[in-house]
Parts: C-alpha cells; sequence; structure tokens
C-alpha cells in the first residue's frame, strides 16, 4: 500500500507537468488570438484609411486637370458627383 501512494505521486507529476504546459499553451494561443485579433482590427483601420486617402488623390487630381485647363470645367464631373 505504500508503493500506491508513491506511484500517484509520481504519475501525478507528469500529469501535474502535463497539465503545467498545457496551461502555459493555452495562455499563449489565448494571447496570440488576442494579438491575432487587434492586428486584423488595425490592418482594417488601414486600409480604411488608404481608401479614404486614395479618393482624395483622385478628388485632387481631378480639380488639378481642370485648374490646368485640360479639361472643359463643364464637361467635368467628378465620379460619384452630380452637377449643381
Amino acid at each position: 500500500m505504500l508503493q500506491q501512494p508513491e506511484r500517484s505521486t509520481s504519475d501525478s507529476l507528469p500529469d501535474n507537468t502535463s497539465g503545467n504546459e498545457y496551461r502555459a499553451l493555452r495562455r499563449k494561443y489565448l494571447l496570440l488570438e488576442e494579438e491575432s485579433f487587434a492586428l486584423g482590427r488595425e490592418l482594417r483601420e488601414a486600409e480604411d484609411e488608404v481608401k479614404i486617402l486614395e479618393n482624395e488623390k483622385l478628388a485632387l487630381l481631378d480639380q488639378l486637370v481642370v485648374l490646368e485647363g485640360l479639361i472643359d470645367p463643364s464637361e467635368f464631373q467628378p465620379v460619384g458627383m452630380q452637377s449643381p
């Protein structure tokens, strides 16, 4: 009977170590998942900002074309905008 508790103690040591490793890996996984979501959010925000800047760039190029006299302002209608 004395050997049985020793076995359970020695048997529980690898289980405990495995449990600790599992918890450590699980914690690392959750942190990485959280970081992934945060990076995904930042990426979407950056992509939205790029779209805004591209639209501003196109609007400025449209204005430049008109100001340079390359297109008659009466013929010019920017995409998505209606003439007044």
